[in-house]
């Protein structure tokens, strides 16, 4: 195995070759080396190569496939996202001040996963830019070493001016700009910035079909059901996504028909509507009140542009496996 981190981020990887090497593994079984796409592309045309896994965005996804088809490698690749988090109507205005805020900011926005699209029911949108308003004050920005900080540092000030170009071009495209949007006051060094959230949203704007890669959530509202599900299936990413509800089994019905390869249903307790049976006779009875993002064992990858294959458990593990057929005459 070669691995080959991105070169912003090239200590983890150093570190796991430690790991191996005091766990006994022989010389040459894991190797790690360092550098930019030169050494990708290499790695990726190299003969000797014969299964490419790859994290990061879809535009590097697509040159993985262009340059590797001559050799015919295999790939699984785990590519961009812009998942969305449906709100059903079954929700109240007592519940849904701040939902899906403190999402977007898990690693200050900087995760593949990220439900940076918050689909809500048109007539709570007054409920929610009160209760954003209102959380928006108890989140600390900071040094991420000190435990009472909850939203650290973008990775470097390029990544910050992406962001800050999506925020620009989302006001310009006419979103209403709720909380955030600028560089903490308070901090005159290191890549922070304010976790941000628009509201008054089209999903044909920018900061809603592109990736962000930072704490910026974009409210969208809908009418009808349908008109929800057509919200969320209208992206070229299908990575992830979550639906909330009080019922279980509408929630699963919702789920199934986003085009996304991992999907979380959270039946909002307590009070939640569970029914006899979870799956209320429309669909398994599975779902339960949500206790993390997703599931850990199962398996993750994306439809659509998100990528090809999938990460975890023995979807996972059987990525990397050739079937070979021996007859014996």
């Amino acid at each position: 195995m070669v691995l080959k981190p991105h070169p912003w981020t090239p200590m983890n990887a150093f570190e796991l070759a430690k790991v191996g090497e005091e766990a006994g593994l022989p010389p040459g079984v894991f190797n790690v080396v360092v550098g930019g796409a030169e050494v990708g592309e290499e790695l990726c045309t190299h003969p000797g190569v014969d299964m490419i896994g790859f994290t990061g965005s879809t535009a590097t996804g697509r040159r993985i496939r262009e340059i590797s088809a001559a050799t015919m490698k295999r790939a699984q690749l785990e590519l961009g996202g812009k998942s969305a988090h449906i709100v059903l109507d079954d929700i109240t205005e007592d519940d849904v001040g701040g939902i899906g805020f403190g999402q977007v900011l898990m690693h200050a926005g900087q995760a593949c996963t990220v439900t940076s699209r918050l689909i809500l029911p048109e007539h709570l949108l007054d409920a929610y830019v009160e209760g954003v308003k209102a959380t928006a004050p108890l989140i600390t920005v900071g040094d991420p070493r000190d435990p009472a900080i909850v939203v650290g540092p973008l990775i470097r000030d390029q990544q910050r001016q992406r962001v800050e170009s999506f925020v620009e071009s989302a006001q310009q495209e006419g979103a209403r700009l709720v909380v955030g949007g600028k560089r903490p006051d308070h901090l005159d060094h290191g890549f922070y910035y304010e976790p941000t959230a628009f509201v008054d949203c089209r999903n044909d704007m920018r900061v809603c079909q592109e990736e962000v890669f930072g704490p910026v959530l974009s409210v969208l509202t809908y009418r009808s059901e349908d008109e929800a599900i057509r919200i969320a299936n209208d992206s070229i990413y299908g990575l992830a996504g979550m639906v909330m509800t009080r019922n279980a089994a509408r929630g699963f019905n919702v789920a199934r028909q986003i085009r996304t390869g991992t999907i979380m249903v959270q039946t909002l307790a307590p009070g939640a509507d569970l029914g006899e049976n979870p799956g209320d006779g429309q669909g398994p009875g599975w779902s339960l009140p949500a206790r993390g993002m997703f599931n850990g064992g199962g398996p993750l990858g994306g439809f659509k542009q998100s990528g090809l294959g999938r990460e975890q458990g023995r979807w996972g593990f059987e990525e990397y496996t050739e079937l070979k057929s021996i007859t014996m005459m």
